[in-house]
């Protein structure tokens, strides 16, 4: 799962906004069709939807947040091409990590540990049934005898010739640093910027 996220809340498109209990009732009933649930999320403070409810988690759930309760998560890999950011810090140390291991191999707490070493601007958090570490990756995203014929390989496309440089920022900062790199190749965009950096200052404030 991966949006933007407050203390104690997640939330979805279509102004779509889940509470922790919102989200802990459902992965309690989703959990009670499957023997084991593993849940990783990307957002600023997700570590808040689950941090005082373990007690209240099925038995059969394991969940890696990207940050902290307290913490944002961080944007990486700007590209000037699209103008945007291609992953987050958290998210992207996934993927890459499951690209060169052997997932029938690797544990849930390999996977832990190596995201948490890779993710150095934010906190990495587990929550829930911590005995399902020592479980296979492939438990839960399957297996692949040869991943790379399969489409895109997301490790060789930010290795690429065109290599793309891991700028790494807060996501709350992440659209206007987008707009200040907007701004340095065309000046119209400056009432837009002014505008933005405005209401995030305010926003700063309130929280």
């Amino acid at each position: 799962m991966t949006g933007h996220g407050s203390v104690d809340f997640f939330y979805l498109p279509d102004d779509t906004i889940l509470s922790g209990h919102i989200l802990v009732t459902h992965l309690n009933q989703l959990a009670t069709r499957c023997k084991s649930v593993l849940v990783i999320i990307e957002s600023c403070n997700s570590g808040s939807l689950f941090q005082d409810r373990e007690n209240i988690l099925r038995h059969n759930i394991l969940i890696l947040t990207s940050a902290d309760p307290r913490s944002p998560s961080f944007a990486c890999y700007w590209t000037s091409d699209l103008m945007a950011y291609l992953g987050d810090e958290f998210s992207t140390a996934v993927f890459e990590n499951l690209e060169k291991v052997d997932v029938r191999r690797e544990t849930l707490s390999d996977l832990y540990l190596v995201t948490r070493i890779e993710t150095q601007m934010s906190h990495v958090c587990v929550y829930g049934r911590k005995s399902q570490l020592k479980n296979a990756v492939s438990e839960y995203v399957g297996y692949i005898e040869d991943p790379y014929k399969t489409g895109v390989n997301f490790m060789n496309f930010l290795s690429s010739n065109t290599m793309i440089p891991k700028t790494v920022v807060a996501a709350p900062d992440a659209q206007i640093f987008g707009f200040y790199q907007l701004l340095l190749k065309d000046k119209k965009y400056t009432d837009q910027y002014n505008e933005l950096f405005q209401t995030h200052k305010k926003l700063e404030q309130v929280f």
